[in-house]
């Protein structure tokens, strides 16, 4: 599909905004501050999620149950995808609550990287790039 010309831009937007909540992300991981950290990883899996969802069908979600259904759908059989969406929720929760540390993260964060990359791609209709 592609994005009409008045699309484009916003979904670029969202591109970007994932973009820089990745690197806040790894920078307050660093820092130590897992809480934080796990809630801009949300925010940039939220963020690429609406850029995908812009692509194929012209709106972004507005809501969280929206992001998570389509998600959900998206995912299908595939438990990578599976993953990222149950690993976003869980980072999420955990902003508020507070149950997991910087371990926790520390080996979430690279999972939800790849994933957020892995959107992305989708949302240009390229193939995603091996990150390391």
């Amino acid at each position: 599909v592609m994005l009409s010309p008045q699309r484009e831009p916003q979904a670029h937007s969202y591109v970007e905004s994932a973009r820089s909540y990745l690197s806040q992300a790894a920078d307050l991981l660093k820092a130590g501050e897992a809480h934080k950290a796990g809630e801009l990883l949300w925010g940039a899996l939220v963020a690429a999620t609406n850029a995908l969802a812009l692509s194929r069908s012209g709106r972004a979600l507005s809501s969280h149950r929206e992001t998570v259904q389509f998600l959900r759908e998206l995912a299908g059989p595939d438990p990578e995808l599976s993953r990222l969406r149950e690993d976003g929720e869980k980072l999420h929760a955990n902003f508020y609550h507070r149950f997991l540390d910087i371990k926790d993260l520390s080996e979430m964060a690279p999972r939800l990287e790849e994933g957020i990359h892995r959107l992305v791609a989708l949302t240009s209709g390229q193939p995603p790039t091996q990150r390391s």
